[in-house]
């Protein structure tokens, strides 16, 4: 096996899960890029199927805050959701982006709570928050609660994907 077989064969290098770059917020939570805006921390908003579909941004002193590129997804996670669904696998929330990147991209973090989440969430069996601090864990639920009418997943317990 040649040097050149062996570096064909080698695996993927694995993608980060989120970048620094500048940003100007453009109104209605979204955001463009601009040399000289602020700095920002990035993540990428992956379909079912790994595509990236938008992206999503926040301040490092305001994590709790985000700003979405398009508006496109109100979920960051879409992948990890489907998976959870087709395997049957817990999923873990995650209250901010800035948390599901620190997660190394595992999980789901809820970006627009005005949406109807059913849909995102259909095949999900379990979602875990035993990773959150309780308070955080009771609101997330409290408003997953409130969000969806029907066949809520069972939340709590030990960390999922």
């Amino acid at each position: 096996m040649t040097a050149d077989t062996q570096q064909a064969q080698a695996p993927p290098a694995r993608v980060p899960v989120g970048f620094t770059t500048r940003i100007v917020l453009v109104g209605g939570g979204r955001f463009i890029h601009d040399p000289a805006g602020e700095l920002a921390q990035i993540a990428g908003l992956r379909d079912r199927f790994d595509a990236i579909e938008d992206l999503v941004g926040w301040f490092p002193d305001t994590p709790g805050r985000w700003y979405l590129r398009e508006g496109l997804s109100p979920v960051l996670g879409a992948r990890e959701l489907a998976l959870a669904a087709s395997f049957g696998d817990a999923i873990a929330i995650h209250p901010t982006p800035a948390a599901w990147v620190a997660a190394g991209g595992e999980g789901v973090c809820i970006l627009d709570w005005r949406c109807s989440l059913a849909g995102c969430f259909e095949g999900v069996t379990a979602i875990t928050t035993g990773h959150l601090e309780p308070g955080v864990a009771r609101e997330i639920e409290k408003r997953l609660k409130r969000n969806f009418w029907r066949g809520l997943p069972r939340i709590g317990g030990r960390r999922g994907r």
